[in-house]
């Protein structure tokens, strides 16, 4: 399959951007990567060539923020995720992706209005242990079923209220372990191929430009941008979700 030069200038600039934000702010532009590339691709193979592009910052992240990541939060999150990906596995031939994507937009977007309705330098609360957990096993499902786990997550760290690196530290080392459990069904649905990974390879040099500069990013912007940041990208990650599901509405 030839995948074109259109392609290849669209993915080197998600790719690119990819670093920036997983590096920078775990603001989840990856999640953008695999419907952008499907404009030119099939989604499958999109997504087979993202996952070693998202497992190599992965890595850099690891190091980079290695003495940053909350632990304790990683350890309630991680098995509550791993449980979600579980269920994904099991039921994906069944489920409607349309359906999982709007309801997690419209959940994405209820967390951000009622954010945005907080006093004033409020800190806002915590979610309960219960629902953080429902939350984790909901974004490990999303992740592996509409390569959408982000939000969930980010809304559980959110409403911790992080500082910057341990913000990304801590997303940045759940979605490592969630990243590598997704090896094994790529491997098994085919999508490790020679020329997946050979497009991923030629893709790599943008990932060595935009992880520096999403580290460099995550040292000067403020707290209060950041959160600015982390909450304009939880917008615009609900819209698009509520966008490519409402066929469930018009269909």
């Amino acid at each position: 399959m030839e995948f074109g030069l259109s392609f290849y200038l669209i993915a080197a600039l998600i790719v690119f951007l990819t670093g920036i934000s997983k590096a920078g702010f775990g603001a989840g532009v990856e999640m953008m990567a695999v419907p952008v590339m499907a404009l030119f691709i099939s989604p499958v193979v999109a997504a087979g060539i993202m996952l070693p592009i998202l497992l190599s910052i992965d890595a850099a992240n690891l190091w980079r923020y290695r003495e940053d990541w909350q632990r304790p939060m990683v350890f309630v999150l991680l098995p509550a995720a791993v449980v979600g990906i579980a269920i994904g596995t099991m039921t994906f031939q069944f489920l409607s992706q349309d359906w999982i994507r709007f309801g997690l937009g419209v959940l994405t977007l209820s967390f951000v209005v009622h954010r945005l309705l907080l006093p004033s330098g409020s800190a806002g609360s915590r979610f309960s242990r219960t629902i953080t957990v429902i939350l984790a096993s909901l974004g490990g499902f999303t992740s592996f079923v509409a390569h959408a786990g982000g939000p969930p997550l980010k809304m559980i760290l959110l409403s911790h209220n992080l500082p910057n690196r341990q913000f990304v530290a801590t997303n940045s080392y759940l979605f490592a372990a969630v990243n590598v459990l997704k090896i094994l069904p790529y491997v098994w649905l085919g999508q490790f191929s020679i020329q997946n990974m050979s497009t991923s390879l030629s893709l790599a040099p943008f990932v060595l430009l935009g992880v520096p500069i999403g580290f460099w990013l995550n040292g000067v912007v403020t707290q209060v941008w950041f959160n600015r940041i982390i909450i304009g990208a939880l917008i615009l990650a609900g819209t698009k979700l509520v966008w490519d599901g409402s066929v469930v509405l018009t269909g």
